[in-house]
């Protein structure tokens, strides 16, 4: 509604370019901040533990422990059911239209781009991606939400995020049990939660959502 983010990164720190102080990162236990991040807001851990922030990290807010862990609710998944494994070869494109589906697994091959076009609820039960693969979301029409149930691995240089010039209004929900990567390269436009897994930024990566 405000106009493009270009247009409202009028901030500059140590050559980052950003809008606004309001992205925060909390966890309910251990948390860690190497270098070179940057935080634009502030950095809480859970109760009783103490956030490790490198010095040479930088965090624009407040660093502190929360008073008491924050309430995860749980992910309700939608109850679909499944068709065929999705494959998105090397180098491909492909499109999922606007509807509802479940998938055993879904897997992109290096360089290839993912369009889902909303409304869409999509149930995966894995999802795998080779070097630099991109998920596009068109949420013109109407929302997209992608339940993840299972494996989350995706390569360096992952980008997912709106198709250019629309709206966003999509989220991952991964309701499995264990880590959450994001890893060298990655450029992370959508939300992502996951109450029962760590989530890892690695370095050079941006998370947006």
């Amino acid at each position: 509604k405000l106009g493009t983010y270009a247009s409202q990164a009028v901030n500059t720190f140590d050559g980052v370019t950003y809008a606004g102080s309001e992205g925060g990162v909390g966890s309910n236990e251990s948390l860690q901040i190497d270098a070179p991040g940057n935080v634009f807001g502030d950095v809480h851990s859970g109760p009783g533990f103490t956030p490790n922030v490198n010095p040479s990290a930088h965090v624009s807010g407040e660093i502190g422990s929360l008073a008491e862990p924050i309430d995860l609710t749980p992910i309700p998944v939608p109850i679909v059911l499944p068709g065929l494994a999705y494959n998105v070869p090397n180098n491909a494109t492909k499109t999922i239209t606007p509807g509802t589906y479940h998938f055993p697994a879904v897997t992109q091959g290096k360089f290839s781009k993912l369009r889902i076009i909303g409304p869409a609820t999509l149930v995966w039960d894995s999802y795998m991606t080779g070097v630099s693969a991109t998920l596009e979301v068109d949420c013109t029409n109407g929302p997209i939400t992608i339940y993840d149930t299972g494996m989350w691995k995706v390569d360096k240089n992952y980008k997912v995020g709106p198709a250019p010039g629309t709206p966003l209004d999509a989220a991952f929900l991964i309701s499995s049990v264990g880590t959450v990567q994001f890893n060298q390269g990655s450029q992370i436009g959508v939300g992502f939660y996951a109450p029962n897994s760590r989530i890892q930024v690695d370095q050079g990566a941006e998370v947006w959502g």
